[in-house]
Order: C-alpha cells, then structure tokens, then sequence
C-alpha cells in the first residue's frame, strides 16, 4: 500500500486521538476505581484486625433501676466462652453461717466474694495456693483460729439463730492472703456450689450493676451474631425480646464511625466502577463506528477505479486498527508507571481490543459491500 493511499487514514488524527484518550479513560478510571474499592478493604480488614469490642451488661428496657439480676450460670457461661477476655464484673459475694464456739450468732455471718481475675485484684498469696476452699486474710485467719489446711465449719442457718442447723459442711482453708480489701474469698467453683447448698436451689441470681467483658479480635468480624448469641442468653432467642431483662451494649458508635465511611467509599467505587465500564466503552465503540463512517468515500472511490474489494477491505481496517492501538499502549504503560498497575483491568482490555478489531472489521465490511456509486453518492450531498 502507497503512502498517498494511507493519507486518508493518517488525516483523521483527530480522531484517533480522542479514541485513545476514550480508551485511557476507560482503562485508568476503571483501575482507580478498583484500588480505591481494594484499599477501603484493606482498610476495612485492619480496622477488623485492631479495634477493640467492649461489652457492657445493663439493666433491661423493663427494669427502673440501675441494677440487673443475672443467673449465675449465665455469667460462667460468658466468662469461659471462647468469644471473650478481660472479662469482670461487679463484686458476688454469698453470707453463710459459721461458729468456733458451738453457738451462732448474728456476729458470726461471714461474707464470701468472689473475684473472676485474683491478680487484677491485688490478690497475692502469703500462704498455701489458690485453689478449692477458702482463700483468707491473715485478720480473717486469725479472728476464726484457722490456718491453711484446716477445715472451718459452715452451717446452713439464717442470721440471729440461736442453735446450730443440722446441716453443715467443713470447708478447708486453701490460702492465706494479702488483698487490698480484708476479705474471704472462694474460687468459682467451690463459691457457685457453696452458694446452692446455702440457698438449697440450683438456680441461682445475682444483682448487680456491672458486668463487662471484651471480644478477642479474632472473632470481631462475627461481633454482630455473638450479640445476638448474648441476646438468647440473657433475654430470649426472640428478636422482640431484645434488652428485654438485661440490655447488651458494645461500642457500636464507634465502631460504625470507622467502618461506615469505608464501607461507602467501597459502595461509591462500585457503583463508579460498574458506571464506566458501561458507559466508556459504548462511547469508544461510537467513536471507532464514526472514524470507520468517514472512509465510506474512500472505499467507494476505490473500488469505483477498480480495486478489489479485498484490497479496499484491508486497507481501510489494517491501519484503521492500527491506529487504534496507540490508546491500549498508552493506557497500559500508565497503568504499569504508576500505583494502579496492580489492579489494572487486563482482562477488560483484552475484550476490549477484541470488540474494537471485530467492529472496525464490521463497519468496514459493510461499506465495502455497499455499491460505490451509493458511497460516493451519499458523499456528495453532505
């Protein structure tokens, strides 16, 4: 093919041009787009990996005070759950009855706590260990005559009996102690048993107004169905149930504040996304269609002077698609020199270059299976 023959191609760079810049559009927004949905994510997964989820128990929507009865076994049952940590509540303690002397007296009540984290609470250990059985201070210790090892006897009696109830227990002295508050404490098992036996019921209920744990961070991105899972617990499995008896907060304010903004940058890149895949490529497509349009002259001129319709076919479509190619080089050296390189659409470009090689070919074909007379005609009364 002669120069002169290509001129009519070569002139139409205007056109070309804007096909290119239609084509760096499409391929470079497509891929920004992409990141910035990629990053949000990634965002969004770190933000998942690093906050903190704290839950707080109190009173429910029925309630008018500031307290909450909640069973004891719903409070072991959250504290070993595999969801949660640092969990701590407000004091529990149980009164029984106990006497050196043979004789109960109103004196002798003595309060027993319990603590879910000894060391948080200053609990350190002078004497014996912590385990089943009583863990006291020294004043404690001495006031009843008992050290570690000793058995202490407990009865089942109410304050200000004056005989001894024939139900009783001996208790052994697993600790000495030194607390920050003088004090008898018990380890959850032996205080949840001891607590039944004085109250002569399995089900037993504790007031309170603080109870507080914290979800480990594995688990956070499930924090909205172990709600749900504390929900069946301490109210019931209805959802119109919710806060009924016990109201379950986290800080979901704060967490919706660093989620909810990338969540709607990744919905917005979406949604662009999605807008100029659709639209740039017709707009490419529309610009091809009209740059093949404008050699509907130049195809009927040749074949009006005799050239076969092969020959006028590819060479009007080979260097009409090779002028097509410089927008996809382009694009594709931007995308590769700069961040968006590894979210760039290839796969989108590809189909891309193969629907602008089909439709070039298409147009082409089509005028060249138009009579020349027709083509040269229309030309004329443009």
């Amino acid at each position: 093919m002669t120069r002169q023959n290509l001129l009519p191609i070569l002139r139409r760079r205007t056109v070309w041009i804007v096909l290119a810049l239609a084509v760096l559009l499409l391929l470079v927004s497509a891929a920004w787009m992409d990141k910035t949905a990629a990053d949000s994510r990634a965002e969004i997964d770190r933000v998942y990996d690093e906050m903190d989820v704290h839950f707080l128990l109190n009173a429910g929507r029925r309630s008018l005070s500031t307290g909450f009865t909640i069973p004891i076994h719903a409070i072991r049952r959250i504290e070993h759950w595999e969801f949660f940590e640092d969990f701590g509540c407000s004091p529990l303690s149980t009164g029984i009855m106990t006497s050196a002397t043979g004789q109960l007296l109103s004196s002798n009540l003595l309060t027993v706590q319990w603590v879910c984290d000894p060391e948080a609470a200053g609990i350190r250990v002078k004497e014996g260990e912590l385990g089943e059985g009583f863990w006291m201070t020294q004043d404690y210790a001495e006031r009843y005559g008992v050290s570690v090892g000793d058995l202490m006897p407990v009865y089942k009696a109410t304050r200000g009996a004056g005989v001894i109830s024939a139900l009783s227990r001996e208790i052994p002295v697993a600790a000495i102690i030194e607390c920050p508050a003088h004090g008898v404490y018990m380890p959850e098992e032996s205080f949840d048993e001891l607590a039944k036996w004085r109250m002569g019921r399995d089900a037993i209920s504790y007031t309170m107004t603080d109870l507080h744990f914290s979800l480990k961070k594995e688990y956070n991105r499930r924090m909205s169905e172990i709600e749900r899972k504390l929900q069946a617990l301490l109210n019931t499995p209805n959802p119109y149930d919710r806060n009924r008896d016990i109201t379950v907060n986290y800080n979901a304010s704060e967490i919706d504040g660093m989620l909810k903004p990338l969540e709607k940058s990744i919905a917005s890149a979406e949604f662009f996304g999605k807008l100029f895949r659709t639209v740039l490529p017709v707009v490419a497509y529309m610009i091809e269609i009209i740059a093949m349009l404008g050699f509907r002259n130049e195809i009927g001129v040749r074949q009006f002077l005799g050239e076969r319709r092969s020959a006028v076919f590819f060479g009007i479509w080979l260097p009409s698609f090779a002028l097509c190619l410089p927008g996809y080089l382009v694009s594709a050296a931007v995308l590769l020199a700069t961040p968006l390189g590894p979210h760039a659409p290839w796969v989108m470009a590809a189909w891309h270059l193969a629907g602008t090689a089909a439709l070039t070919a298409l147009v082409t074909g089509i005028l060249c299976a138009v009579k020349p007379l027709d083509l040269l005609r229309e030309k004329e009364h443009e």
